[in-house]
């Protein structure tokens, strides 16, 4: 069983795509929303983990519970491997050392310009601020 502790309910589909990748690897994803509350982002691990999980893919919310740099530690002395999502990592930190994925949003914004003026739309778009993620109101 792999857990997948998450802030929200918009890493769906990505849950969706990660169960297929688990179930090809003759694994099962186990997600627990925190609902962006820090605080339960740690209990929702913990919980899987005192369920059995062998393996964590971890999303944190928009505020790190105890900051950035403590929730690496955490992550980081987990007892079982675990992969931080959507996460940024600073150098000669604890995060530096994690495994860890993340979207390419500019790669992403390049791919949607480029559909849209494709077939000749010209009117504008908002796009977020720098620093925002998917899950950012913006």
């Amino acid at each position: 069983m792999l857990g997948l502790p998450a802030p929200s309910a918009a890493y769906c589909f990505a849950e969706v795509r990660a169960r297929e990748a688990a179930a090809r690897a003759g694994a099962r994803l186990v997600p627990r929303i925190s609902d962006h509350r820090p605080e339960d982002g740690r209990a929702r691990a913990d919980g899987l983990l005192g369920a059995g999980a062998q393996g964590l893919l971890v999303a944190p919310g928009r505020r790190a519970p105890g900051g950035r740099d403590r929730y690496g530690v955490w992550i980081a002395g987990l007892p079982v491997p675990a992969v931080l999502l959507e996460g940024r990592a600073t150098p000669g930190r604890a995060s530096d050392g994690l495994d860890r994925v993340s979207s390419d949003h500019l790669d992403g914004v390049v791919l949607a310009v480029r559909h849209l003026v494709g077939p000749g739309h010209r009117s504008r778009c908002r796009s977020p601020p720098s620093g925002t993620t998917s899950s950012s109101p913006w």
